[in-house]
């Protein structure tokens, strides 16, 4: 029952998954957010006690919290990531230039959060 309904769900999600603008910016928005989490797991490590959390020019350090908080960052990207997926395929069928403006966003988006993540590494290092 389940897997039936699974692959009506991907018979008509099909097309979208197979339109190149929609692989590429959703691709290289998955790319980016898994170099995130690269990029946080091999520089800080969950365990430490309290690391850099926050940084402002004005007022020096805000936030510091446990090392786990860093990946965050990944997490909400990640989540964002997956909702514009969600919107951009619903909104394929009836318009395709909308779910070409949310890849594309959603990259933008995920190269925020990678240089933020290496922003957060560079000052804790």
């Amino acid at each position: 029952m389940i897997i039936s309904r699974l692959i009506q769900i991907w018979a008509v999600r099909k097309p979208f998954f197979e339109d190149k603008m929609n692989l590429v910016g959703f691709g290289l928005s998955l790319c980016a957010n898994l170099a995130a989490w690269a990029i946080l797991y091999f520089k800080l490590d969950p365990g430490l006690s309290n690391i850099l959390l926050h940084y402002s020019a004005v007022y020096g350090s805000d936030l510091v919290g446990p090392g786990i908080y860093a990946y965050g960052i990944a997490a909400g990207a990640l989540i964002i990531l997956i909702i514009n997926l969600s919107i951009a395929s619903s909104f394929y069928q009836k318009e395709k230039l909308a779910s070409y403006f949310l890849a594309f966003a959603s990259l933008v988006v995920q190269l925020i959060f990678l240089a933020a993540s290496a922003v957060l590494t560079f000052i804790n290092a």
